[in-house]
């Protein structure tokens, strides 16, 4: 993706901001962030994420949990860094290039491959999920944003399945 299309990209969310019709009075609209984890593009709520950051560096440790890539240095304190794909059940793709950092009981950050737009939706646009499997458990609901839909993460879910240790002992291969 070049920086031409992406200014293109945010120049034509912003004019189409304009031309949406205004929120009915004390309707309460929700704020969304556009992530890629390996091949999906999901939603996770505004609210549920402290701090958007670019990876630095991430000092590996042996993982013992899923999804555990290492610790990052996230204003001056080391946090645990998870891959989102990872904790969802799919393949990671490549080192990710963003942290979304969730405070919880125990603060983490979350690395995704992209941030890729930001979306504020009418309470319309959400429609719940009951899902399963390893990504079904940590998804709220599906976001509509005119013809694509986006999965909803929890992050509050995935930091209380990690605090439970739900993201359990990795395999070891032989």
């Amino acid at each position: 993706m070049s920086v031409q299309l992406s200014t293109e990209e945010l120049r034509q969310a912003f004019d189409a901001s304009f031309a949406a019709p205004p929120a009915a009075e004390g309707e309460q609209l929700a704020d969304f962030l556009i992530v890629r984890a390996a091949a999906s593009r999901l939603a996770v709520r505004l609210s549920e994420v402290s701090l958007v950051e670019a990876v630095r560096k991430i000092v590996p440790l042996p993982a013992a949990r899923r999804g555990l890539l290492g610790l990052a240095g996230v204003r001056g304190r080391p946090l645990p860094v998870f891959s989102l794909a990872s904790l969802l059940g799919e393949a990671e793709e490549s080192a990710p290039r963003w942290l979304c950092v969730h405070e919880s009981s125990e603060p983490i950050a979350l690395g995704v491959d992209a941030i890729e737009q930001f979306l504020r939706v009418r309470p319309s646009d959400l429609a719940a999920l009951a899902g399963t499997g390893e990504r079904g458990r940590h998804t709220t609901g599906m976001l509509r944003a005119g013809a694509q839909s986006y999965a909803v993460v929890s992050l509050s879910a995935l930091a209380a399945h990690i605090d439970e240790g739900g993201a359990g002992a990795a395999r070891k291969e032989r």
